[in-house]
């Protein structure tokens, strides 16, 4: 690029910034080579929200949509945290929510509801601001928590505080977040001790192990030997806490007690799942259940019956066999529900030092190379027979069928047809197509021209 080149790139840089008349435009874009969004992301991660916040204004303004409306929704959480209302209601208001996929509609909400509670009591600000319902994206939820957990803390509610945290864990699918998040508890319950007669709501067992640790650390010990001897009593009553894998050895220099194969002693569920990307609507439903069953249990619990633990992990950013066992062994899990993907379920059933018990939620691709792995889903089969159930269930009496070449195609074909004509329905005809070809219009055209001759 020649030098009068550059210069005016310098210049419509410059012009650009000028045009925003934004009251806190970064005052120095180091290196204009770098999009507009990686420097926003930059100046995310060193917390300077006011720079990102223009940052991702100034790349909003100039993508289409649903860019656009996604970088604004960035803009506005960056906003947000410099507690500039003005600013981040100026950057909602410029965002087309109907364009947003569903994590960025729930954040729009959110940010909505946080600025009509800022200036509301904290309980006005917690009937505006229910708990996330099973469905909510994870760093959605996990806000809400966060959220709440301040409001319980301003209204001089530090066991709900805590609760609200305790919440949040189930949330988290980073090992620094989870980290950070036991610290925020440990921090909470110094500035707020629990009364000696505070307990946690009944059935709460993880709060309450939070509060009795707290007492812990508040009384006053003879000797080393005494403390380990309560810490070791108070692990045998609240085994597999979450207090064990962060605060117990930072906090109390105090090694948890762990099992032959290294875990924690006490059951811990970890369920692998990914939760974005293009099996995400899939996932969401999967957690829903798996939730909903947990709650349930944990709402059902008899007295003295202690539930295991749950930690979710991301399998589409946590997309590596080994990284994903390694953080499951870290985190004390007993058994591993997951993952989804066919991929990455191969990929440790062959492994040989897993060390974790795992009900994988898909088949194989090749023989399981080790003990204590279990796989769960439909095959292709399963599948077929289950949707002619439902085309039958729903009064359809005739079927067509598209189905992939080969041996897998004729498979499910097969399958479908047997279930179908058993009940009374009548398969009339098919087709196969090649997967691997762009063009599928042919077999598409010929299975659906019984449609085109009854004028469908």
């Amino acid at each position: 690029m020649t030098k009068q080149k550059t210069s005016f790139a310098a210049l419509t840089l410059i012009l650009l910034l000028a045009v925003a008349g934004c009251s806190q435009i970064p005052s120095v874009i180091s290196q204009p080579s770098e999009s507009l969004e990686s420097q926003a992301a930059a100046r995310l991660a060193q917390q300077d929200y006011a720079s990102a916040a223009q940052l991702f204004r100034l790349a909003g303004e100039s993508a289409q949509e649903p860019r656009r409306s996604s970088l604004l929704l960035e803009a506005a959480d960056a906003a947000s945290k410099t507690k500039n209302r003005e600013l981040t209601q100026q950057l909602l208001d410029r965002v087309n929510p109907s364009v947003l996929d569903a994590r960025g509609q729930a954040y729009f909400e959110l940010l909505q509801v946080q600025m009509l509670i800022a200036d509301k009591s904290p309980d006005q600000a917690l009937d505006l601001l229910p708990p996330p319902s099973s469905g909510s994206p994870p760093d959605v939820a996990a806000k809400v928590w966060a959220l709440r957990s301040e409001l319980f803390a301003n209204n001089n509610q530090p066991i709900a505080a805590v609760h609200a945290l305790v919440q949040r864990d189930v949330w988290l699918l980073d090992e620094q977040q989870v980290k950070d998040n036991d610290e925020r508890i440990w921090q909470l319950l110094q500035e707020q001790p629990p009364a000696p007669d505070a307990n946690a709501a009944e059935g709460d067992d993880i709060t309450q192990g939070w509060l009795n640790l707290a007492r812990i650390a508040t009384q006053q010990w003879t000797d080393r030997s005494e403390l380990e001897r309560e810490l070791r009593r108070w692990e045998r009553l609240y085994s597999g806490h979450p207090a064990a894998r962060n605060i117990l050895p930072e906090r109390f220099d105090y090694a948890p007690t762990r099992t032959a194969d290294g875990s924690f002693d006490g059951t811990k569920i970890g369920l692998a799942l990914p939760l974005t990307g293009n099996f995400s609507n899939a996932s969401a439903a999967i957690q829903d259940g798996f939730l909903a069953g947990y709650y349930a249990s944990k709402k059902n619990q008899q007295d003295g019956q202690r539930l295991p633990t749950l930690r979710i992990y991301d399998t589409n950013t946590l997309s590596d066999a080994n990284r994903l066992i390694q953080n499951a062994s870290a985190d004390g899990i007993g058994v591993l529900v997951g993952p989804l993907q066919k991929g990455l379920a191969t990929d440790l059933s062959q492994r040989t030092d897993i060390g974790i018990p795992v009900l994988a939620l898909n088949y194989t691709e090749s023989p399981v190379a080790i003990p204590n792995f279990y796989q769960f889903g439909l095959a292709p089969e399963d599948e077929a027979r289950a949707a002619a159930k439902r085309a039958l269930a729903m009064g359809l009496r005739t079927a067509i069928v598209l189905v992939p070449d080969g041996g897998w195609g004729a498979r499910i074909l097969e399958a479908f047809r047997d279930a179908f004509n058993a009940e009374g329905g009548d398969l009339i005809d098919y087709a196969t197509f090649d997967p691997k070809a762009q063009d599928h219009a042919k077999p598409i055209k010929r299975v659906l021209r019984y449609g085109s001759a009854s004028g469908d």
